[in-house]
């Protein structure tokens, strides 16, 4: 990812959340990533992903995360309401406010159905 311009990096990120938001991917996909240390441009490609995931159709963004609601996803969806409270809340208040109520249905979606 560090070899990766800013520019690059955010066009991924939007290719994966497009890639999720149609079903075309699993959000199992993203188990791997280490939410709680994670290098700058990891963050922004993230803050990408996400914001891009926010924008879409809600009926999409419910369907590129409904695999948080998964008990297999645990471990996952700790690291994403992780990523949510450090780095994403406070970008999307500040640069997107308008994202604030699709914020919240993500936040909500990480709340475990067990």
């Amino acid at each position: 990812m560090d070899a990766q311009s800013l520019h690059r990096a955010a066009n991924l990120a939007k290719l994966l959340a497009h890639l999720l938001g149609r079903g075309a991917l699993s959000l199992a996909l993203v188990r791997v990533v280490e939410w709680h240390d994670l290098p700058p441009r990891a963050v922004f490609f993230w803050q990408v992903f996400f914001t891009e995931t926010l924008s879409l159709d809600a009926a999409m963004m419910r369907l590129s995360m409904a695999g948080l609601q998964e008990h297999a996803n645990a471990e996952l969806r700790d690291g994403v309401l992780l990523f949510v409270s450090r780095h994403l809340r406070p970008l999307i208040l500040k640069t997107r406010p308008a994202l604030g109520a699709a914020l919240e249905q993500l936040v909500a979606l990480t709340v475990r159905v067990d």
